[in-house]
Formats: structure tokens, sequence, C-alpha cells
């Protein structure tokens, strides 16, 4: 019995920090509301392009496609990036990128084993040790 009366006391305390939450979250969306609503008033022109612009930063952000409008012109470029990522590089496993940097890597002369001076002045030369 006291276990269900301490589960009842936490669903009331949640559901009233609930109902706090959104009213104060709505007090805040009103109080901000009012204050574009001023801004309007005194220039609609410059809030509404305002308002235009971050609607459109917002949407845009979460993309990786590119439409360009050529002024004067019918066509309009689309550039496919999140395509042309994929493409660039393709997703190895850890496996695979260990093989391909170890295909890449020079190889290294056994230790002990000298060294032929004309590698080291090319070495000097690139500006590498």
């Amino acid at each position: 019995m006291p276990e269900a009366r301490g589960d009842a006391q936490k669903e009331v305390l949640q559901a009233e920090a609930y109902r706090d939450q959104v009213i104060a979250r709505a007090e805040g969306e009103t109080r901000r509301f009012n204050k574009l609503l001023t801004e309007y008033r005194l220039s609609k022109s410059v809030t509404r392009d305002r308002l235009y612009i971050d609607a459109l930063e917002t949407v845009l952000s979460r993309t990786t496609k590119i439409l360009v409008d050529v002024k004067g012109s019918n066509n309009m470029l689309y550039l496919p990036l999140d395509k042309l990522m994929e493409r660039r590089a393709p997703q190895l496993t850890l496996d695979e990128q260990r093989q391909s940097a170890a295909a890449r890597a020079p190889a290294q002369p056994a230790e002990g084993t000298p060294v032929p001076p004309e590698t080291v002045e090319a070495r000097r030369d690139r500006g590498t040790r």
C-alpha cells in the first residue's frame, strides 16, 4: 500500500511539472509573439522578409542539395551534394581501411638494413627525414 501511494504521488508531481512546463512555454511564446507584432506594426515589409529568411534558413540548413538560380535564365542548376559525397567517399569497414592504409604506406626497410645514401639525399631534397 505505501508503494502504491508513493507511485501515485510521483505521477501527480510529474503531471504538475508537465503542466508548469507547458504553461511556461506558452507564456514565453506569447511574449515573443507580442514583441514580433510590435516590430511588424512598425515595419511590415522588413519584419515579413526577416521571418521569411529565418524560415528558409531553418529549412535549408538541414539539406545537402543546392539549387542555383541564374538571373535572366529559365534554367536552374541542381547540385546533388549528398550523392557526390557518397560517390567520393565510400564507406569502408575498419578492416578495409587498415588494408587500404597498409597498401598505400611506403615499404619500410627491415631494422639493421643500411639505407642507400641516394635515398637519404632524396629525402633531404623533399624536406623529409
